[in-house]
């Protein structure tokens, strides 16, 4: 599913919106990001995987 970020619960959980305005709540490990891999290419991965990095993410492609 491909959604916007709409808050952080209290519990940690990360609630998303899909396009058709449906939400859902999954806890982080479930939520994945795009970022360059080690040839700059865009892949997936973990959001708790790379949260603790120092640069801005960008969670989701554009619409």
């Amino acid at each position: 599913m491909v959604g916007k970020v709409v808050r952080v619960e209290p519990d940690g959980s990360i609630t998303l919106h899909d396009d058709d305005g449906s939400a859902r709540s999954l806890r982080p490990e479930k939520v994945q990001v795009r970022r360059p891999g080690g040839r700059g290419r865009l892949t997936w991965q973990c959001v708790s995987d790379v949260a603790v990095t120092w640069e801005q993410l960008e969670l989701f492609e554009g619409h």
